[in-house]
């Protein structure tokens, strides 16, 4: 199977933007930088959880994404299947000469 076929699902990666309100107060705006990409999105391990804990991150998720998602960091957030994780990791696994794909972890917001 490629890697391509356990992509199931379809991700919006948006990326914040700092807006001024009527009264000079600031607020965040989203704007989407990759839209209905294909993704997996995968719970993490309570041992995955435990281990990004003691590093200071809370993390919920992993979110694998092909490598034409570039840009993607950790001021954007994933918004798949009506969930949206704010990305606290964004790393490439590298092939033999290439990015493969990406993955993001990322925190559930509740």
């Amino acid at each position: 199977m490629s890697f391509e076929s356990h992509l199931n699902q379809a991700c919006t990666i948006q990326v914040s933007t700092v807006t001024h309100d009527d009264v000079g107060g600031i607020e965040d705006s989203w704007a989407a930088l990759h839209t209905s990409i294909p993704c997996r999105v995968a719970q993490l391990s309570s041992q995955e959880r435990l281990m990004l804990g003691r590093e200071g991150e809370t993390a919920t998720h992993r979110i694998y994404l092909l490598p034409t998602a570039t840009g993607v960091t950790v001021r954007n957030r994933a918004i798949s299947g009506g969930a949206t994780y704010d990305i606290v990791s964004a790393e490439e696994s590298r092939g033999a000469a290439s990015v493969h794909h990406y993955e993001l972890i990322g925190a559930l917001r509740r």
